[in-house]
């Protein structure tokens, strides 16, 4: 995974530190050519180890608790890869006596990004789900476990011998995870788990991660080099000395000064390259000031592994920002500007300017290339050029007035016209060409195939083929007509039987399921319906009745009042009396609580219908249609409670057994009435059979 093989000398290095650009040559160390060889390798294998961990957490961690608890584990299984390889690498080169173990123990603060961003996260985590003295001692035995870790032999590299690498990796990069083990957690609640969710939701948790892992693994090369230099007793291994660091940042922060004599600003720059030529400033600089017209600061660049195209990008569209692509005669002249500022920098890839005109152009092209398919309702079709949409629009204005030929109103005709558009194979002398005819085509298949489907259904339900409709439809007719000649109960129990063993629609089979009924219970049916009948007038006698008559009152309850979230719940349509209360009374009273509540229920829900009416025309007419639901069932529930409220508190007025008797039995009449209609005619005939 990591070629040490080529990488140059000394002596190779110092042939090849020297670099031109634009007729400038200039040198760097050579000590950073094989440095380099090596670290270009890491930025690939630091991508994959970064893309490995967003996979894996994706998969691994839905929730923030399981982010601390498998996060450094994962990290590990990442990184496992990269340090096997570099073991490997010391390997190829002679150094046998260090493991994977005793590598991750001895160089860790070289790439160590991962325990810092990942305690920026447990941090958050431990605020949540830690009293303040559970977080005292997570933040004290975190520092523990840092001292721990660090010091030499005497610390993780000491400890590190002898052991597994997972153990290695858990003591080096999931200290975190150890802290929490053995703390009580105070996580559970909605408050706390919302915080949780927010952390682990929010995108930055995991891009900070990710980023992370990917320091760690590009940094390893740093700790494979100083590997290399300490066992094999070189130096030469090196990237940008501190020194050169330095003085490089100096000359970028004072370069500017410079900028009105391009000439100086130009050495100046040249000598920060070859100081430091990872610096992503001095690039900005130059394409800033003076471009890339032949490409050579890309190569340049390049070779150190650094990519420069987003600052082209940038540059670029900078400077085309001004141009009009509103318009295709402006987009067109703006496209011809923008390539002598491509060339200039020597970036032909896209960037925001150069799309917007390009779709101000593609539109317009799409417009006088485009093939129109009106009568299949498809999608247009665009071809390369005007010439090619024009014949083909030719062809499909052909296939279309051949199909007009036919009404399509019925399934033949449909077949007809899809059979005399297969059979079509040239137009004009010239191929029919299969983009006119697909969309005709697929249009006309699908037709057929939707007269195909209603020919296979039959109530509904469908079937796997026309003649399996035609045999259901059959025995449907043959019971229905059966059943319109009065049958008898044995020929009933045979189109019942016969129903039942029938492939047919559910919905359809309970109609006829309800024709066999009537047909095998006419007598009963008959006299229940004329039972109903009178039950129907009773009620509505009762409901009139009861509705016209006071309600005979003590002067007690007559004073009584029963509120329910300030609805009065007592009916107090009363005549007064003082003397003691019959059985007459007590009829009268059963019947006129009975008659009153009803009728106040539709009185009621009336009002709430016709004050429902305000708002816009479209709210009038939906009010029209359903507010009469509403308002009926909002006041159900207020109808059952005045009932029961007035029934009890009208009863209990008086103690007298005339009185209470006519009141009972008046009230039963009612209830047994309303009892009566609320079953169905298949109970009220299954109750008489059993008589």
């Amino acid at each position: 995974m990591i070629d040490l093989s080529h990488i140059p000398s000394k002596r190779q290095a110092e042939q090849k530190n020297r670099f031109t650009l634009w007729g400038h040559t200039f040198s760097v160390d050579p000590d950073m050519i094989p440095y380099n060889s090596i670290r270009k390798q890491f930025r690939g294998l630091a991508h994959e180890a970064e893309a490995n961990f967003e996979s894996r957490v994706v998969n691994r961690c839905k929730s923030l608790d399981e982010l601390i608890k498998y996060g450094s584990d994962i990290f590990g299984e990442c990184m496992q890869p990269l340090w096997n390889a570099c073991v490997q690498a010391l390997i190829s080169v002679g150094i046998v006596h260090i493991d994977v173990s005793e590598f991750i123990a001895r160089y860790q603060d070289y790439y160590d990004y991962w325990n810092e961003a990942f305690d920026v996260v447990a941090d958050q985590y431990a605020a949540i789900v830690c009293n303040q003295a559970q977080l005292n001692a997570y933040r004290k035995q975190r520092r523990e476990n840092r001292s721990r870790l660090e010091g030499g032999g005497f610390g993780l590299a000491g400890a590190a011998k002898g052991i597994a690498v997972a153990e290695t990796v858990n003591l080096a990069f999931g200290a975190a995870h150890m802290v929490f083990n053995g703390l009580g957690k105070l996580g559970s609640s909605i408050a706390a788990s919302n915080k949780k969710n927010q952390i682990f939701h929010n995108p930055q948790t995991h891009s900070n991660l990710a980023y992370a892992v990917y320091r760690s693994a590009f940094f390893t090369h740093t700790a494979l080099i100083a590997c290399m230099n300490e066992e094999l007793g070189t130096s030469y291994f090196t990237g940008a000395s501190s020194a050169l660091q330095a003085t490089s940042d100096g000359i970028l922060h004072n370069i500017q000064q410079y900028m009105a004599n391009k000439d100086a600003a130009w050495q100046l720059l040249l000598k920060g390259l070859s100081m430091n030529p990872y610096h992503i400033g001095f690039y900005q600089y130059i394409i800033d000031y003076y471009a890339d017209p032949k490409g050579e600061l890309e190569q340049f660049a390049d070779y150190w592994g650094i990519n420069i195209s987003h600052l082209k990008e940038l540059a670029i569209d900078e400077c085309c920002k001004k141009f009009d692509v509103s318009t295709v005669e402006t987009a067109r002249a703006s496209l011809k500007q923008m390539q002598i500022y491509m060339d200039k920098y020597h970036f032909y890839g896209d960037f925001p300017t150069k799309t917007r005109a390009k779709k101000v152009l593609k539109a317009y092209h799409d417009s006088l290339c485009s093939v129109r398919f009106d009568l299949a309702k498809a999608k247009p079709y665009i071809c390369e050029t005007q010439e090619q949409a024009k014949h083909m629009q030719a062809q499909v204005d052909y296939i279309e007035s051949m199909i007009k030929s036919h009404t399509l109103r019925d399934e033949p005709d449909c077949i007809a016209a899809r059979q005399q558009l297969e059979n079509l194979e040239q137009i004009n002398g010239e191929p029919v060409m299969e983009e006119a005819k697909r969309p005709y085509t697929m249009a006309l298949n699908q037709i057929c195939e939707d007269y195909d489907l209603k020919a296979r259904t039959l109530f509904g339900k469908v079937y796997p083929n026309r003649e399996t409709v035609q045999d259901v439809l059959e025995i449907y007719n043959d019971m229905k007509r059966r059943l319109d000649n009065n049958p008898s109960p044995q020929q009933c129990a045979n189109i019942r039987y016969r129903l039942e063993a029938l492939d047919l629609a559910e919905e359809e089979k309970v109609k006829v399921r309800k024709l066999i009924f009537e047909c095998e219970n006419k007598k009963e049916l008959k006299k229940i319906r004329s039972i109903n009948f009178v039950a129907i007038l009773l009620l509505i006698a009762m409901i009139a009745i009861g509705a016209c008559l006071p309600i005979t009152a003590t002067p007690e309850l007559h004073d009584m009042h029963v509120l329910y979230h300030g609805q009065e719940l007592l009916l107090h349509d009363h005549n007064v009396v003082s003397g003691a209360l019959g059985i007459v009374e007590g009829l009268k009273n059963g019947a006129a609580v009975f008659g009153k509540s009803v009728l106040t229920l539709f009185l009621n829900a009336f009002a709430d219908y016709l004050d429902g009416f305000h708002g816009t025309l479209d709210g009038h007419i939906f009010w029209m249609l359903f507010g009469w639901i509403k308002a009926l069932w909002d006041n159900i529930w207020l109808t059952f409670c005045r009932y029961g409220a007035s029934l009890w508190y009208t009863f209990r007025q008086s103690n007298g057994i005339g009185y209470c008797a006519g009141y009972i039995t008046s009230t039963v009449i009612s209830w047994v009435i309303c009892s009566h209609l609320s079953k169905t005619e298949e109970e009220h005939v299954a109750a008489m059979k059993k008589k």
